[in-house]
């Protein structure tokens, strides 16, 4: 469970960077990461992201990113987090 709270944190990290960053000339900028999980994890996984906490809503939305998804997939027995997500840079985008 520690390590799934370190990854979570170094997301939330990632999404108030790129909240953050000047936008640069492009209006999208997608981001991938992969990790590995443990097979003993995986129910854990599941468990938390089955019901999302609200501040991690808010701030996905604060940061403008849409289209994130997150795929878990074994691969040569080994069992990976695929995630993916668009941000549309907040200041080439029409405020809400």
């Amino acid at each position: 469970m520690k390590s799934y709270i370190r990854i979570c944190i170094a997301a939330f990290a990632l999404f108030t960077a790129a909240c953050t960053k000047p936008a640069g000339t492009g209006k999208v900028a997608r981001y991938a990461m992969v990790t590995g999980i443990k097979p003993e994890k995986i129910g854990d996984y599941k468990k938390l992201h089955a019901a999302v906490w609200e501040g991690v809503v808010r701030q996905i939305k604060a940061c403008n990113i849409r289209n994130y998804s997150i795929y878990l997939k074994e691969i040569g027995g080994q069992h990976y987090l695929f995630s993916y997500f668009v941000i549309y840079r907040r200041q080439l985008c029409k405020p809400t």
